[in-house]
């Protein structure tokens, strides 16, 4: 599986990072032990959410959408909103599609 992921930092408020990996334990240990350079300045973080992908391709796209501009329209929400606006919008561009088969939404 490939789990797309959000994580906040606990110790710098508004703090958020998207990510993609196949391991979630192990990936949030990185972040929480400084060992990931986009993330070590804000540790220690705390997952908020993840997708998990059985496509490598679909992870990668869908994580690629939330890191654009498009995919962070409401950066002034709180996390959620602005992860279920992103969400939303990205089944409604692609509803056409077989997108949604193979993947599981988990919101913590």
């Amino acid at each position: 599986m490939y789990y797309v992921y959000l994580i906040e930092s606990l110790s710098a408020q508004g703090e958020r990072y998207v990510g993609m990996t196949t391991d979630l334990k192990q990936r949030l240990r990185v972040h929480n032990h400084g060992r990931s350079s986009h993330t070590a300045k804000f540790s220690l973080w705390k997952l908020i959410t993840y997708v998990a992908f059985i496509y490598r391709a679909k992870a990668e796209a869908f994580e690629r959408y939330l890191k654009s501009a498009s995919g962070q329209q409401s950066p002034e929400s709180a996390y959620g909103d602005w992860l279920f606006k992103a969400f939303r919008c990205w089944f409604v561009q692609l509803s056409s599609k077989p997108f949604l088969r193979g993947f599981k939404v988990v919101i913590s």
